[in-house]
């Protein structure tokens, strides 16, 4: 029973390994096969153009928000001060965020 799995097996790789004799991109002839790329096109692709463009005007109207005087979202690493939701928060009150 044994030499009949490892037969199925040799033959299965055996498969699996005929990609490797030829190059994808060249023909019989040696000619080059030219690859274009197509535009993708769907119900997806739309959805994520139109997801990505509300991100990005979200990403660049925020500081321009105001609630309460303060920017809706303010990252100031090197000042050390953080504005979420129009909160302030500085380096010692992420603590208290849970």
């Amino acid at each position: 029973m044994s030499e009949n799995k490892n037969s199925v097996q040799e033959d299965l790789y055996s498969y699996d390994e005929e990609f490797r004799d030829t190059i994808a991109t060249v023909d019989s002839e040696g000619k080059r096969v030219w690859v274009y790329p197509k535009k993708p096109k769907g119900r997806y692709y739309n959805a994520r153009n139109i997801v990505s463009i509300v991100l990005l005007v979200l990403f660049f109207a925020t500081p321009f928000i105001k609630i309460n005087g303060n920017p809706f979202l303010l990252i100031n690493i090197f000042d050390r001060e953080f504005y979420v939701l129009g909160r302030h928060s500085g380096p010692r009150t992420f603590f208290y965020w849970h």
